[in-house]
């Protein structure tokens, strides 16, 4: 199984467009199941001053932590770029499913980042600082990190990726790591 994440809460983000067309290219060219999370979707409840100890970790972390991360081998993460970096959930969603079943959770894992931003760079440097993250936690991640910049000139007027040249490197992305 293979979770792909759009790691921003940020309502109407253009983050999103960019992991729905990448799951779609998934169920095309492979027959393992795909799943996406939109982090528009996790609560904050889990942000409470126990957050960090295991026996206190919210029932949604832990559903998401199992659903998400430990059941699947591999995980695609786009990262839109956010002061230089990666949203601040996405490293709290991150340091919340730390605090149990650590190792199961992320060593030896796969993951892939895929950086977004309206500038010229694609979020190159968060996802340096993700990369740094996850391989501290024990998890592989595909060296072939791919940055999408100008992204609103990627997107048509119903907010999907009309861009054939972008959805075609997406495709080669999906087809490089699926072998990975």
């Amino acid at each position: 199984m293979i979770s792909v994440f759009s790691t921003t809460n940020r309502l109407n983000n253009k983050t999103f467009p960019f992991a729905d067309a990448y799951v779609q290219i998934l169920n095309k060219i492979t027959n393992e199941p795909v799943q996406l999370l939109d982090f528009k979707d996790l609560s904050f409840e889990f942000l409470h001053d126990l957050m960090y100890d295991s026996k206190n970790q919210s029932p949604q972390i832990s559903e998401f932590q199992d659903k998400y991360l430990k059941s699947t081998s591999k995980w695609v993460f786009f990262i839109p770029e956010y002061n230089g970096s990666f949203p601040g959930i996405l490293k709290l969603f991150i340091d919340a499913c730390s605090i149990r079943d650590y190792k199961q959770t992320f060593n030896n894992k796969k993951a892939a980042l895929i950086g977004i931003s309206e500038g010229r760079s694609g979020n190159v440097k968060g996802l340096d600082h993700f990369t740094s993250i996850l391989n501290h936690m024990g998890t592989v991640v595909f060296p072939d990190k791919m940055p999408i910049s100008r992204i609103s000139q990627l997107l048509d007027d119903k907010f999907c990726v009309s861009d054939q040249d972008t959805l075609l490197l997406l495709e080669k992305h999906a087809t490089a790591f699926l072998e990975f």
